[in-house]
């Protein structure tokens, strides 16, 4: 019988670690599509002519904003009346989320969830590519 029992522990201990696992796979961040999740805190307008560079700027910035050993990944889509840039960390919080229209219209999101992460990396790069490409911040 003690052969059995000395097996209940690492069997337990397994099966809690399954648990924990499947359970972090079900936890996700904020998505743009839940507004209340998001603080707006830009606007702004870029000339119409430097749109897409301005976006491919702000991706580049991203990607150089953090440290390269933190989780942290750059995307950009294009969508239909738009570029949408945005960081992530450990590849599913959203943290910053920038909407670049075609008219030249822009917006900078940092979802609430990011008050403990730091976003000032972004925000730098954020503010040098208006500088480069846009109305710098008054």
């Amino acid at each position: 019988m003690k052969c059995c029992s000395t097996l209940a522990v690492p069997i337990r201990v397994a099966s809690l670690c399954l648990i924990a696992i499947l359970l972090s796979a079900c936890v996700s961040g904020p998505s743009r599509s839940e507004p209340e999740k998001f603080k707006l805190l830009w606007e702004g307008q870029v000339p119409v002519s430097s749109v897409s560079v301005f976006a491919g700027c702000l991706l580049d910035g991203f990607d150089k904003a953090h440290f390269v050993l933190t989780n942290s990944t750059a995307r950009s889509q294009r969508r239909s009346d738009s570029y949408r840039v945005e960081t992530l960390s450990g590849g599913r919080l959203l943290k910053i989320s920038v909407d670049v229209f075609d008219d030249g219209r822009i917006q900078l999101f940092e979802a609430k969830a990011a008050a403990l992460v730091n976003t000032s990396g972004e925000r730098e790069a954020f503010e040098k590519c208006l500088e480069q490409y846009g109305t710098p911040r008054q």
